[in-house]
């Protein structure tokens, strides 16, 4: 029904978001011109998987009409329809995986081969983040002589460069890793999965490691009863031991971590000049202050950067935080559409299967994606969309279908 040359393009997705935003953009546009131009032959299973999910995607649509209507009072109109209307393409893109995912990994076909596949990948974006962290160690010691780039001295991203996305890339290999197994009592699992963890730490993005290692001790939590006592005291020993090597070898990598601890330390003593003196503070701040100026439909999608000059001294192209981001963009409606959203993507699924330990992972998995205060991409990024969106359809079809796979 699907061509196999599809199935490629999903195996090697994470491939073409290394390469870059347009490898990625290139991929999620065929994969849709493919679906669209077959969708006769399609549409049985699209009215089926309506049936299933018909008040997911009529809140997803709804969202979608909202977020062009959001266009009509933004300062660069042509920019907010358009960024907002062509986003479409990535519920498409949802829609469509799920459909490939119900025929492609019905009762365990090609599952394991995509486990095989991704983790390959992860595992070698990990070896350029390790060898890079350990060029530098070498560099300091005086062993050997290698220009550094400015950001490289206190975050590491591996074949990802000067796009400091590593961490949140491979806290996608996590979640990939645990979805195609969905338990961690493998001795493999587990010990790749410590190695994925200790490897998101060394790129210094500190909430993607922070949510990872909760996310880990969640699934660690989950299987507590099937988990060797060897095997947690070694994760432990080998997160105290290379934190501490890490540190001892690299001020800057120590600073950015113990920044956090900083700041959270300012939070429980309500220190409020340290609090506003942080720059990811000033970007959360910006968000609600943009979106005051058009509480109900926002600023239209992309406008952020536009309007957030107004109102802060600091601004980026986005607020930093999912949440802020839509609320800024699309007004209070569309950040209720938007939680509406991810309350079904999260927490419906067959009354059989919701109090089972593999949906209570999946939730973990979701939660970690769409914590509240996390500081994240822009969720209208493309680059980054196209590998959320992936990630979100994988996640949703194992929560919704996992009745189909046979494990």
């Amino acid at each position: 029904m699907i061509h196999k040359h599809i199935n490629l393009l999903y195996l090697f997705f994470p491939v073409a978001f290394i390469l870059g935003p347009l490898a990625a953009e290139v991929l999620v546009a065929y994969i849709n011109l493919y679906f669209l131009f077959n969708f006769n032959k399609f549409k049985k299973k699209v009215i089926d998987l309506f049936n299933e999910n018909k008040i997911l995607i009529i809140i997803i649509f709804i969202f979608f009409v909202t977020s062009i209507i959001s266009s009509i009072n933004a300062s660069e109109k042509f920019i907010a329809f358009y960024k907002s209307f062509f986003h479409l393409r990535f519920y498409i893109f949802f829609i469509f995986t799920i459909i490939f995912c119900k025929y492609y990994f019905y009762k365990n076909r090609n599952l394991e081969n995509y486990k095989k596949i991704y983790l390959l990948i992860f595992l070698f974006l990990s070896l350029s983040v390790l060898i890079e962290f350990l060029v530098h160690y070498l560099y300091e010691i005086n062993i050997i002589d290698y220009r550094f780039q400015f950001y490289q001295y206190s975050r590491y991203s591996g074949l990802f460069g000067h796009e400091l996305i590593a961490g949140s890339f491979l806290q996608k290999g996590l979640i990939f890793l645990l979805l195609f197994s969905l338990k961690f009592q493998s001795k493999f699992n587990f010990f790749f999965g410590t190695y994925l963890l200790l490897i998101i730490f060394l790129t210094g993005e500190r909430i993607a490691f922070l949510y990872s290692l909760i996310l880990y001790i969640l699934v660690i939590s989950a299987n507590i009863k099937k988990v060797d006592l060897k095997k947690l005291l070694l994760f432990f020993f080998l997160i105290i031991s290379i934190v501490y090597f890490s540190f001892q070898n690299s001020i800057h990598l120590k600073e950015r971590y113990l920044s956090i601890y900083n700041h959270s330390l300012s939070l429980i003593n309500s220190d409020e000049r340290k609090n506003l003196d942080s720059p990811y503070f000033k970007l959360f701040s910006s968000g609600i202050s943009v979106w005051k100026k058009n509480k109900l439909f926002g600023v239209g999608v992309r406008n952020y950067r536009i309007e957030c000059k107004n109102y802060s001294e600091i601004c980026s192209t986005h607020p930093h935080n999912y949440y802020l981001e839509i609320l800024a963009e699309n007004g209070i409606l569309g950040i209720v559409l938007f939680i509406l959203m991810l309350f079904f993507l999260i927490f419906v699924c067959k009354k059989t299967f919701f109090f089972k330990k593999e949906n209570l992972l999946i939730i973990f998995c979701f939660l970690v994606l769409f914590t509240p205060l996390a500081s994240t991409g822009s969720y209208y990024n493309n680059h980054n969309s196209s590998l959320l969106w992936l990630t979100i359809s994988f996640l949703y079809f194992f929560k919704r279908y996992f009745y189909l796979i046979k494990y």
